[in-house]
């Protein structure tokens, strides 16, 4: 009411700051109150009644910072935006404005940009320390690791000891993997704000890192208490929906930093770890499409259950069921496989940890031929990853992982004729393959940032070329296989990486939806589009689901 009284008013030419200010303070009265709309209303009424010739550029620029501080709290990007630039134009050495205009750009995933708002803040205000932590923070995001280093080293002892920023400068040390320069300064955050959850959740990641796996499980419980998920804006305001993503902080989820990159969704995610219990009809509350992040059944075996129980209590369209997880094993992986016309999957073997080595060598020279590979389960990439050509180094493989479970995986020779071995990724999303990548390697543990692919200009126009053209690398019949894998697992997402072995059948190495998928291409500009088109595809699949669930009460 008192804003629509501020509205309706109309200022005389000589009372127009006193109601100007007026506008102003009720429209900070409103934020703090919790009604952002009828904030902005009154912020807008303030801006409308400052004459264009009156010397009014300083209650102008307030009432734009505040109203733009009102608007990005509200995910009203656009609004926030326009108020922001208005504040730097009116008065350009505004820091905190400069400061703000990075926390928009880092929302919208541009740290380039926000990088160069943060300087502009400190530029303005040496001492806007907070700019100076969150310029550092955003040139991490750029991996520009070490002039980040260089900042941090740059904040005077004073900062440094300032509990109001113990917080951010506990974020930025772990991101740059200083876990135990960042502990003190998340945990003296806490001490000054037991409720602070960011730095809870950042404290729990740091003990993870650190292999405190109790320490981070309990800062985990103590965070989801206070704040049940963490929240990404959509970069277009309102969301076009919701999404309620379900990931294990403690096993291997699906890498989603650059599918959910400045989305028009709106994405919460929920951490799930063993001890904490879960309020599932809060969680769902206005979501309107559950996906499940947690991807390794090996490494998710003990929280999938949990992920499951919640997915079927919402009733949410989801998306990567968790009951399909489980299918991906390497040995399940086999079994679902069986009988699949024109592919081949290596044969895999499973044994429990501690298991005596004479029990793994007999079985293995029962079903398998020399050489073999040996991995831990739950592994990936080319760490652990070995093999073995005779039963004395099966021995001492046995020897080192022994409290682990191990995979027995036959070996498949799948060299080209010139010498070389090429592994292929192919990306699902429902019905769609899209090709995502082929590495070339001179050994059989082929992996792509291992390789010399980003140096070597025959072997990136030969990738060019397979995205390009798939069709000229894998015939219809390797296509049918690929679509019949698709169809066996039932996942909405997921990716397979498989060669041709030496009698030109698809060869499969693996399936799962753990696999990352990434725009950071600036060696191999090539890739961009079809990056892309996945990305595209994915927040399609998405938005097709909510669509077709329709309202969810």
């Amino acid at each position: 009411m008192y804003t629509r009284a501020l509205v309706s008013l109309m200022p005389g030419q000589d009372d127009w700051k006193s109601y100007a200010e007026a506008a102003l303070h009720r429209g900070l009265e409103l934020r703090r109150s919790g009604s952002p709309v009828e904030a902005l209303a009154a912020f807008a009424a303030g801006i409308a009644a400052v004459p264009a010739e009156a010397d009014g550029s300083q209650i102008r620029s307030d009432l734009h910072f505040h109203a733009g501080r009102t608007a990005l709290d509200a995910n009203v990007l656009d609004a926030a935006g326009a108020h922001y630039l208005e504040v730097v134009r009116l008065t350009p050495g505004r820091s905190a404005a400069w400061c703000d205009l990075g926390n928009l750009y880092m929302r919208l995933d541009r740290p380039a940009d926000a990088f160069r708002f943060y300087s502009q803040a400190v530029i303005c205000d040496g001492g806007n320390h907070l700019a100076h932590i969150r310029r550092a923070i955003a040139l991490v995001r750029l991996e520009r690791v070490q002039v980040a280093r260089a900042l941090l080293a740059e904040l005077p002892a004073d900062a440094l000891a300032d509990p109001a920023l113990a917080c951010e400068i506990g974020r930025l040390l772990a991101m740059l993997g200083d876990a135990d320069a960042a502990r003190p300064h998340l945990e003296r955050a806490l001490a000054d704000n037991p409720d602070d959850t960011d730095a809870l959740y950042w404290l729990a990641s740091v003990e993870q890192n650190a292999d405190n796996l109790a320490a981070a499980e309990a800062a985990y419980v103590r965070a989801l208490a206070r704040a049940p998920f963490i929240r990404k804006p959509a970069a277009i305001s309102p969301p076009a929906f919701t999404v309620l993503a379900l990931y294990a902080p403690f096993a291997g989820n699906t890498p989603t930093e650059f599918m959910f990159e400045a989305a028009p969704y709106e994405v919460r995610t929920v951490a799930l770890v063993p001890s904490a219990a879960y309020d599932a009809a809060s969680l769902g509350e206005g979501c309107n499409l559950l996906v499940n992040l947690v991807s390794d059944a090996d490494q998710g075996a003990t929280i999938l259950p949990t992920a499951q129980a919640l997915a079927d209590t919402l009733g949410l369209p989801v998306i990567n069921h968790p009951l399909r997880i489980d299918r991906t094993t390497r040995e399940r992986t086999a079994d679902v496989l069986a009988g699949l016309a024109d592919a081949r999957l290596p044969r895999a073997a499973r044994f429990a940890a501690g298991t005596p080595a004479d029990v793994i060598l007999a079985a293995a020279e029962t079903a398998f031929r020399w050489p073999l590979l040996a991995r831990p389960a739950g592994t990936h990439g080319g760490d652990d990853f070995d093999k073995l050509s005779m039963p004395e180094e099966l021995a001492a493989f046995v020897a080192r992982h022994g409290s682990n479970d191990i995979y027995l995986i036959e070996f498949a020779d799948y060299r080209s004729d010139d010498g070389h071995y090429r592994k292929y990724r192919f990306i699902f999303v429902e019905d769609a393959i899209f090709p995502y990548h082929l590495a070339i390697g001179d050994d059989w543990k082929v992996h792509h940032v291992r390789t010399e692919m980003d140096r070597t200009p025959w072997m990136q126009e030969e990738e060019a070329a397979f995205l390009a053209r798939p069709g000229n690398v894998f015939e219809p019949r390797h296509f049918s296989a690929l679509a019949g894998i698709r169809a066996r697992f039932g996942l909405d997402y997921f990716g397979i990486d498989c060669g041709l072995d030496r009698d030109g059948n698809l060869l499969v190495f693996e399936v799962n939806a753990s696999m990352l998928v990434h725009q950071k291409n600036e060696t191999m500009p090539y890739k961009v589009p079809h990056v892309a088109a996945i990305k595209t595809a994915f927040d399609a699949m998405l938005a097709r689901r909510v669509t077709a669930a329709g309202p969810h009460d």
